[in-house]
């Protein structure tokens, strides 16, 4: 099948007409139907990576150079943030990955990484208790009830 044949079946499948594809690509309907016709053999890579987009699959696919249609193992969500980038940002982009590769916890592929901080257990929180002067530490065990019903204690 050739890239007519794949640009028209991918169309199809995605219930797009001619016009609305074109509408999305920033095309005529006319430059459409030319591309399924098989007249236009020298696609611009612009519109051809903006078609694959626009069609879910690969631009490999739709030029007939790989037989899968998924576009993952082509361009991850990271390549089409980067691809928007002036010279300046994408060596940033570069410098920050470059950095992040540093880090094991990064690069160590059986450690799990949580960006959401849990709350603290609450076996973690500050729990004061006081001995009473003059009384050794074995003195000081009561239960809550007898804390609460003995009023010599709270005297002090």
């Amino acid at each position: 099948m050739g890239m007519a044949e794949r640009i028209k079946e991918r169309r199809i499948f995605m219930g797009y007409t001619q016009e609305e594809l074109g509408k999305k690509l920033g095309l005529q309907k006319s430059a459409i139907a030319k591309y399924e016709n098989g007249r236009v053999e020298n696609i611009k890579r612009s519109v051809i990576a903006n078609m694959a987009n626009v069609l879910e699959c690969s631009p490999s696919y739709l030029l007939g150079w790989a037989d899968e249609i998924s576009r993952q193992e082509e361009s991850p969500e990271i390549f089409r943030y980067y691809e928007s980038l002036n010279t300046c940002g994408k060596q940033a982009a570069t410098e920050h990955v470059r950095l992040l590769t540093l880090d094991d916890k990064y690069t160590r592929p059986d450690q799990v990484i949580s960006v959401v901080r849990e709350p603290e257990p609450d076996y973690l929180a500050p729990n004061a208790a006081h001995l009473r002067e003059g009384a050794d530490a074995a003195d000081q065990e009561y239960d809550d009830k007898e804390i609460m019903d003995n009023d010599a204690l709270w005297k002090k």
